[in-house]
C-alpha cells in the first residue's frame, strides 16, 4: 500500500504486510530508484498471524497505522513508536451487527453466531462471548426496560432471542420465541407507553409479529409485507418496515388501521433503516441494494436521495454532529460516509480495507465500526464538531 505523511515532510512510502505477521515500511524513493536493501525497510507493526490488510488513518488528530490479522485482530499503530494505541478482538465471520447498550458497552454479532460483549474502555482484551450454535444473527437491537439491559437478536434459524444482561455472566437470562424458530428474522425493539417492552420481527415470508418481554411464547401478527422483510425500525409506536422489492411500510401499533406504503419510488431492495428528526419531522432513512440513500418524511411526500454509495447500504446510524441531524452510513462499497441531512450533503468519507457491515455511535461520540469481521473505534474528528449518539426519534 502506497502511503503519504500528513506531517510537514510530506514524504511517501510503502506499507506492506506479510504471512510472518510483520508490517514494513519504506521510503517509495528507494524502492523504485535504488532499490531496497534489508536495513532501508522498517519494521513498525507485528501480529502473532499473518497480515490480512493494512491502512492509514488519523486517530485522535494523529497519524497511525491500521493492520488486520488473520486471527481476528485490528490494532492501531503508532509508526514511530510502534506502540498499540488500541486492541479489539474481532470475530471470525463479517460482522452483521452493532448496538450500545446503555451503560456503554458495545454488543457485536457475527455471521457464525457469535455474539460479543465488550467494554471499550478496558485495558484487557477479556470479552465476554456467546456462542448461539447454527444460527446466523442478522440484527440486534437493545431494551433499557426491567431490571437488566435487554439485547434482542434476529437470526437466521432459531428466530427472536433475547438476553438480560446483567454484570456476572451466570446472572444472564435466556429466553426465545418459538413463533419466529426457522425463519430468517429482521429485528427491532419498542418500548411501549405502559412500561412493557416489546419486539417487532419480520421474516422470509413477509410476516411482521409483535412479541411481548413478559410474554415471549405470545405472538401477535401485525401485517404481512409484500416480500421477504429485510429491515425494520422504530419512532415512537410507529413501526417501519422493508422489504425485498423497495418497499418501506408503516403500521401504527396504537391504532387498527391498515399497514400504510411510503411514498418512496425506489425499486431496489431495502437493505438497511433507520429514523431521524429534521427540524422537528420525523425522517426514513433506507438503505438500498443499488447503493442508494434515500430520505423520506415520515408524514408526508417529502423525499429525496443522497447520492454517494456504489454498493448495497448496510449499516445507518443517526447521530448528532455540534447539534444538527447528521448520518453514518456504510456498506459494500468500504466506505463511511458522514451526512449533514438537514442539507443532504455529503461532509466526510473514510475508505476501509473491507466491507463496513454495521455502524454504532457510543455516547462520547466514538464510532465503531464493523469492518469484515473486524471492530474498529474512531474518533472522527477530536478538535472538529462534537459527535452525539442521535436521541430516539
Amino acid at each position: 500500500m502506497l502511503i503519504r505523511t500528513p506531517d510537514g515532510d510530506r514524504r511517501r512510502y510503502l506499507l506492506t504486510g506479510s504471512a510472518d505477521g510483520t508490517v514494513r515500511m519504506a521510503d517509495i524513493d528507494y524502492v523504485f530508484v535504488q532499490g531496497v536493501p534489508n536495513e532501508r525497510w522498517r519494521v513498525v507493526a507485528n501480529h502473532t498471524t499473518a497480515v490480512t490488510a493494512v491502512a492509514d488513518a488519523t486517530v485522535d488528530g494523529r497519524w497511525r497505522l491500521l493492520t488486520a490479522g488473520e486471527g481476528g485482530t485490528v490494532r492501531i499503530w503508532d509508526p514511530d513508536g510502534r506502540s498499540v494505541q488500541r486492541q479489539r478482538r474481532g470475530h471470525r465471520y463479517a460482522v452483521t451487527g452493532l448496538a450500545v447498550l446503555p451503560d456503554g458497552r458495545l454488543v457485536s454479532a457475527s455471521g457464525d453466531g457469535e455474539i460479543g460483549v465488550l467494554d471499550p474502555d478496558r485495558a484487557d482484551d477479556r470479552d465476554r462471548f456467546r456462542f448461539l450454535t447454527g444460527n446466523w444473527p442478522h440484527s440486534i437491537a437493545v431494551g433499557s426496560a426491567g431490571p437488566a439491559p435487554l439485547l434482542l437478536v434476529g437470526g437466521q434459524s432459531h428466530g427472536l432471542l433475547g438476553f438480560e444482561l446483567g454484570s456476572e455472566p451466570d446472572s444472564d437470562r435466556f429466553w426465545t420465541s418459538p413463533a419466529q424458530q426457522n425463519r430468517n428474522t429482521a429485528i427491532a425493539a419498542v418500548l411501549l407507553g405502559d412500561g412493557a417492552e416489546r419486539a417487532v420481527t419480520g421474516d422470509q415470508y413477509g410476516h411482521v409479529w409483535l412479541h411481548r418481554r413478559d410474554q415471549p411464547d405470545r405472538s401477535s401478527h401485525l401485517m404481512r409485507a409484500g416480500a421477504q422483510v429485510t429491515a425494520i425500525t422504530t419512532v415512537g409506536r410507529t413501526v417501519l418496515v422493508g422489504d425485498w422489492r423497495g418497499a418501506v411500510w408503516k403500521v401504527d401499533l396504537g391504532s387498527r388501521a391498515e399497514p400504510e406504503r411510503l411514498y418512496m419510488n425506489v425499486g431496489s431492495d431495502v437493505t438497511a433503516l433507520a429514523v431521524s428528526t429534521i427540524d422537528g419531522r420525523p425522517y426514513v432513512l433506507s438503505g438500498h441494494e443499488d447503493g442508494r440513500l434515500h430520505l423520506t418524511a415520515l408524514d408526508g411526500f417529502d423525499h429525496r436521495d443522497l447520492p454517494g454509495h456504489t454498493r448495497d447500504v448496510l449499516a445507518i446510524a443517526p447521530a448528532l454532529l455540534d447539534g444538527r441531524p447528521c448520518a453514518l452510513t456504510g456498506g459494500l462499497d468500504r466506505c463511511l460516509r458522514v451526512w449533514d441531512l438537514a442539507t443532504g450533503t455529503q461532509l466526510r468519507q473514510l475508505w476501509f480495507p473491507d466491507s463496513v457491515f454495521a455502524l454504532a455511535v457510543g455516547p462520547d461520540g466514538g464510532v465503531f465500526v464493523g469492518m469484515g469481521p473486524d471492530l474498529v473505534r474512531l474518533d472522527l474528528d477530536p478538535s472538529g464538531p462534537v459527535l452525539r449518539p442521535a436521541p430516539p426519534a
